[in-house]
């Protein structure tokens, strides 16, 4: 961890998350979107933290279909790409994507 500032005459400490409207982050991190989590929650996984990274996967691919960066087919082409490839990948080998 890096050290704080020491507080003396002039010095300031930083504003707290909540002063400024920042999210304050989880217990490992920032916590994925409210309707992803609703939504495990709905669908009856386990709030243990071993989906964090498929929270955050979804979230951002939602977010990135939203801003019409992609759409679904093209990232199930891509993922489905990816897959087959690091099946195809001897060990130790870096995986290698072939252009579509």
């Amino acid at each position: 961890m890096f050290a704080q500032p020491v507080a003396g005459p002039g010095v300031r400490p930083p504003p707290s998350p909540s002063a400024t409207g920042a999210a304050s982050p989880g217990r490992n991190g920032p916590t994925p979107s409210p309707t992803s989590s609703s939504a495990a929650a709905a669908r009856g996984e386990p709030d243990d933290g071993s989906r964090y990274y498929h929270h955050w996967v979804a979230t951002l691919e939602r977010l990135a279909a939203a801003k019409g960066l992609t759409d679904a087919p093209t990232l199930h082409t891509r993922k489905e790409a990816w897959a087959d490839a690091y099946r195809h990948t001897p060990h130790g080998q870096p995986v290698v994507l072939r252009e579509p």
